[in-house]
């Protein structure tokens, strides 16, 4: 299974899953910079993240990947941790060991967090301030851009004999609760005929929590997460 989207889901190590993960979601890009580089790996399920559609697609980093994955070098995943050159690097000469002894750490950490309580849900002026600022984002033709050309990739991984699942990341309830997460909804019920029937459509565990923004899962929620995500493909390929 290949995750694309942004921040929000590349908080979801593949070490959390039972399965195997490549995670090639690029935090401050557009969700459709990382579906596209997974469509050139001919996925046989692709998970995209679609909570933020405001953001361009970064075109250099899309061609860099793109090279980097065909011959001669043919890598079979980019981490991106940090930058598409780095990751590159990182892969060809195992720079990143000492990273993925991190990542296993961390969802061990998780784990054992599991057998503790969730701490309380907080409405923080921070999370408040957060919500405000999404919906002060302009709306733009970007929007509605992104989620068609999500759709044409999603269109060509399923004419290839993939799977396509679209997903929203849970957020905090002030944030899920904002207009700038309905203008999504909206763009990509409008674009994409199959949107309900390629939704992921997830009952999040209420112990679920976030970090002080109130957008990225905490090191905990991110297993919940990743649990839940794998038990909703599992039922929609029943």
């Amino acid at each position: 299974m290949t995750l694309a989207g942004t921040s929000l889901i590349y908080r979801l190590a593949p070490s959390l899953f039972n399965e195997e993960i490549a995670n090639i979601a690029i935090p401050g890009q557009s969700p459709v910079s990382s579906a596209n580089i997974a469509l050139q790996r001919q996925p046989t399920t692709l998970v995209i993240e679609v909570n933020i559609l405001d953001r361009p697609r970064d075109l250099a980093i899309e061609q860099f990947a793109q090279r980097a994955i065909s011959p001669p070098l043919g890598l079979a995943a980019l981490s991106f941790a940090n930058t598409p050159a780095r990751a590159t690097v990182s892969s060809l000469y195992r720079l990143d060991s000492k990273a993925a002894k991190r990542a296993v750490a961390s969802a061990n950490a998780a784990r054992n967090l599991l057998g503790q309580s969730p701490e309380p849900l907080r409405y923080t002026e921070t999370v408040s301030s957060a919500a405000k600022a999404l919906d002060a984002r302009p709306v733009t033709g970007t929007i509605s851009q992104s989620a068609q050309e999500l759709r044409a990739i999603a269109d060509q991984v399923e004419a290839k004999g993939g799977t396509v699942y679209y997903l929203y990341m849970p957020m905090h309830p002030l944030l899920a609760a904002t207009d700038y997460e309905a203008r999504s909804r909206r763009a990509m019920t409008a674009a994409d005929p199959k949107f309900r029937s390629r939704l992921l459509s997830i009952n999040w565990n209420d112990e679920i929590r976030w970090e002080p923004d109130g957008g990225h899962v905490d090191a905990r929620s991110a297993l919940i997460v990743a649990r839940q995500l794998e038990e909703a493909i599992a039922r929609k390929g029943q």
